[in-house]
């Protein structure tokens, strides 16, 4: 999660830290806790992590598909620029 902090809203890390440590916790007290206690929990904190993963990702797909697009226009200006000076 560290290394796509960047990417991910503080608010959702903070959440999902949050849930890491409840799970942690019940697995530590697993005596004490139904089986059910820690599949639910561990099954939000899945979905949770899934969630936010899957939004980091679109959000880096589009912070690469925008770069590419701007390098893509800066090449075709050369293009043109180029074919210009051909033409002088």
């Amino acid at each position: 999660m560290d290394e796509f902090k960047s990417q991910l809203p503080e608010e959702e890390v903070t959440t999902i830290k949050k849930r890491i440590e409840e799970v942690r916790q019940l697995i530590a007290n697993k005596d004490q806790e139904s089986p059910e206690t820690l599949r639910k929990a561990t099954q939000e904190l899945q979905q949770s992590s899934l969630k936010l993963f899957e939004a980091a990702y679109k959000k880096m797909a589009n912070e690469r598909q925008e770069s590419q697009s701007s390098s893509e226009s800066t090449d075709k200006d050369t293009t043109t620029e180029e074919k210009k000076e051909d033409k002088n």
